[in-house]
């Protein structure tokens, strides 16, 4: 149970149980904000469900991990995963019998939550927020142009305002122009990119809409 205390102290989620699958934390948290090493595996209060990850700090109403990874406790089958390279910190929450994540914060939320039978369903809300980004862009665009591009910087920021659903940087990695193919084999010689493919693709997967 001593992950349930744990737990406790960030905040209140109702588990029922929880294990220990990795190295003990070396004291609990002094305060909501500090990070509890160590891997973890929670068994929340919805029949059904399990969830693992590395690490755990709240931020807001959100737990923030890292590799969560949610489960079905009968089976062991991964429902979803979201590996630390790719997501980064990815945030999670139980309200009641439902489980709540947030891969893409305030963009894109999952639900999970067990039928009559203890089976998992999920369902997914993708929605992006109206915001004008057309000038973050062609600032990308103007360093991607550049005679010595920052290509780290420009897939990076590119990659963000696609998940935050500007079109034109989405289409740069999904569906690109002539130019936008040529700026892409000349920056993905040296920068990393398939962790934009796998994320974007995901999120399209799953509903949303650019």
């Amino acid at each position: 149970m001593k992950y349930f205390f744990l737990f406790t102290l960030l905040l209140v989620i109702g588990c029922q149980d929880a294990k220990k699958t990795g190295p003990v934390p070396e004291k609990v948290a002094q305060s909501e904000d500090e990070l509890l090493k160590g891997d973890f595996a929670l068994i929340p209060a919805i029949k059904g469900l399990m969830i693992e990850g590395g690490g755990m700090q709240k931020e807001g109403d959100l737990i923030m991990t890292e590799d969560l990874v949610i489960k079905e406790s009968k089976t062991k089958k991964a429902l979803d995963e979201f590996p630390m390279l790719d997501w980064g910190l990815v945030g999670f929450k139980v309200d009641g019998q439902v489980l709540r994540v947030q891969p893409v914060k305030d963009v894109m939320e999952i639900e999970y939550f067990a039928d009559e039978n203890e089976k998992i369903k999920r369902t997914v809300k993708c929605e992006f927020k109206s915001q004008n980004q057309n000038e973050t862009y062609e600032d990308l665009m103007k360093n991607a142009r550049s005679a010595k591009p920052d290509w780290e910087d420009v897939f990076e920021g590119l990659a963000n305002l696609a998940k935050e659903g500007h079109k034109s940087s989405y289409n740069f990695f999904m569906e690109p122009s002539a130019e936008d193919k040529k700026l892409y084999q000349a920056g993905s010689a040296v920068a990393s990119v398939d962790e934009i493919f796998r994320i974007l693709s995901y999120m399209k997967k799953n509903g949303c809409k650019w």
